[in-house]
């Protein structure tokens, strides 16, 4: 399957569950586990089988924070390489536009490599 350059977004709210229960130093943060989630849902958008999608290199380079009463934007954004993808998770205030790229934040990034079922037992 040829991969696509694709971007996806969703809003997180201090007061999504994700957040709202999981503080570190009573600043309430997004699991890293929701980035790797996140990831394999956008595979899963794109056709992708979950089972055959292998994460690379994963970098986990700033947290995203979310302060009582306001919302961030969390974008994904997958570029294709000749053997997978290069996936990129970055955060922003909401309000901020895709085109305001200053506004923008990497939060981490991770390699999407499709790995073909093992054949089965004979």
């Amino acid at each position: 399957m040829e991969l696509k350059r694709r971007v996806f977004r969703t809003r997180l709210s201090a007061e999504d569950p994700l957040v709202r229960d999981h503080r570190v130093h009573g600043v309430r943060i997004l699991p890293g586990v929701t980035f790797l989630d996140l990831i394999l849902r956008m595979a899963r958008t794109c056709g992708l089988d979950p089972s055959q999608v292998g994460l690379r290199r994963i970098l986990f380079t700033k947290p995203i924070a979310v302060e009582a009463g306001q919302e961030r934007w969390v974008r994904l954004v997958l570029e294709p390489k000749s053997d997978g993808a290069q996936v990129q998770v970055l955060s922003a205030r909401h309000g901020a536009t895709e085109e305001a790229t200053a506004d923008w934040e990497e939060n981490a990034r991770a390699e999407l490599v499709v790995e073909p079922s093992p054949a089965p037992p004979s």
